[in-house]
């Protein structure tokens, strides 16, 4: 059964099958980048400010342990278990990159993951070509 976002108010709260993954910075930006280009994008939250911040929704939390440990250790947030997270309003801070009505789905916790993983492959290889 495909996973569905169950919006309640201005929030969403989460559980075994609906987590949310913050990225900030240039891995936000590699992850956003590779996410499409593979077709594999889903609902997305902006967050304004000085650095690029999103919230990544996605499905499958409650079978993706190590696929969780990998965001982490790369510097995802990963809200899961009941978090509450605040949706966008028009007089926010947020907003929709991707709304939900957007979206042909809610990707895979795992997805994700892959994403980050190729987005460290890619940084180490740039870091190679720079010569010290």
């Amino acid at each position: 059964m495909p996973a569905t976002l169950l919006l309640d108010e201005n929030r969403l709260t989460t559980d075994e099958r609906i987590a949310a993954v913050e990225l900030t910075g240039t891995l936000a930006a590699t992850v956003r980048r590779y996410l499409r280009a593979n077709n594999l994008s889903g609902p997305v939250i902006e967050m304004r400010g000085p650095q690029r911040r999103e919230i990544h929704l996605v499905a499958g939390a409650g079978k993706a342990a190590r696929a969780i440990e990998v965001l982490r250790s790369a510097g995802a947030i990963v809200h899961t278990d009941g978090a509450s997270i605040p949706l966008p309003t028009s007089s926010d801070s947020m907003a929709w990159g991707i709304s939900p009505s957007e979206a042909r789905w809610v990707p895979p916790l795992v997805a994700l993951a892959a994403a980050v993983r190729a987005a460290g492959a890619v940084r180490r290889t740039h870091l190679g070509d720079v010569a010290c």
